[in-house]
């Protein structure tokens, strides 16, 4: 469920009825869904009851995912001057500056999961019973 989650908030997908409407036609959520389908209720509630834990493990993916190269963080600007030195401007960042980073990477994290339960509040469910049949006894 962590990573559907994480693989959902880096696709895009915030609301949980698309993240399960996902699983069905994505090849790439079906993939880490392991082909099983979760249901809406299930992703909030998870989502809902583990937020600390699901935004450290974001926070971890982003910084291994960093740190592996597969995405670089920040923009970095350059005038032009040719320097040698044996130190990559790539690889190399400053104590002060990492811990900007990972403050802004943590404030990103939490507006993504905010986002998410926004998501799930505005959206409307087509298939529910309305009000006056769902609340009568048989």
């Amino acid at each position: 469920m962590l990573a559907l989650l994480i693989y959902a908030y880096a696709n895009g997908v915030f609301s949980s009825r698309r993240t399960e409407r996902a699983t069905y036609r994505d090849i790439g959520m079906r993939f880490v869904a392991a082909n099983l389908h979760p249901d809406h209720d299930t992703i909030a509630t998870f989502r809902r009851g583990n937020r600390v834990a699901i935004e450290a493990a974001f926070m971890h993916v982003l910084e291994l995912a960093r740190e592996t190269g597969l995405v670089r963080l920040g923009t970095v600007s350059i005038d032009g001057t040719k320097i040698d030195a044996n130190a990559s401007k790539y690889r190399s960042i400053r104590y002060d500056r990492a811990k900007e980073l990972r403050e802004k990477l943590a404030t990103d994290i939490a507006t993504l999961m905010e986002r998410a339960e926004a998501a799930d509040a505005t959206e409307t469910d087509h298939q529910a019973l309305p009000d006056e049949l769902a609340a009568a006894r048989f």
